[in-house]
């Protein structure tokens, strides 16, 4: 009810409380996109793994709107992570990231992973403001 920028932004200082890492932001007012709940938990989704998954002990938090769409971007500074394990992690019952994945692609939308300059990886969702048919 606070909008999706509050709400990345309450995500981001929850993370850095719980788990005492520095969490940069920098998050625009994006309004109210109809992608507002899948965003909120790719960026959920993605801080919960940076931690869980990649040890990570700082994170940047970007979100901005602009040119039809919303993109979120968690970049850390954790293990790394290579997307081509995705398939094996969902036959042993991991299944958030890859769901997420088929969820944001749904809309017509990308989810891009990215080796960190220094160690780390750089997650860019990014989801149009109109819904594809496949959705």
């Amino acid at each position: 009810q606070v909008g999706l920028s509050a709400a990345v932004q309450d995500l981001a200082n929850r993370y850095q409380q719980r788990w005492g890492a520095t969490v940069d932001t920098d998050i625009d007012e994006v309004g109210e996109p109809l992608s507002e709940a899948l965003i909120h938990r790719a960026a959920r989704e993605l801080m919960n793994n940076a931690h869980k998954h990649a040890r990570a002990t700082r994170l940047d938090v970007a979100l901005h709107r602009s040119a039809g769409r919303t993109v979120l971007q968690i970049a850390d500074d954790g293990i790394g992570f290579d997307p081509d394990i995705l398939a094996q992690r969902v036959s042993e019952g991991h299944i958030g990231l890859a769901s997420l994945v088929v969820a944001v692609e749904s809309t017509g939308g990308t989810v891009d992973f990215a080796d960190r300059p220094g160690g780390g990886t750089a997650v860019t969702v990014t989801v149009p403001d109109e819904v594809t048919d496949e959705a």
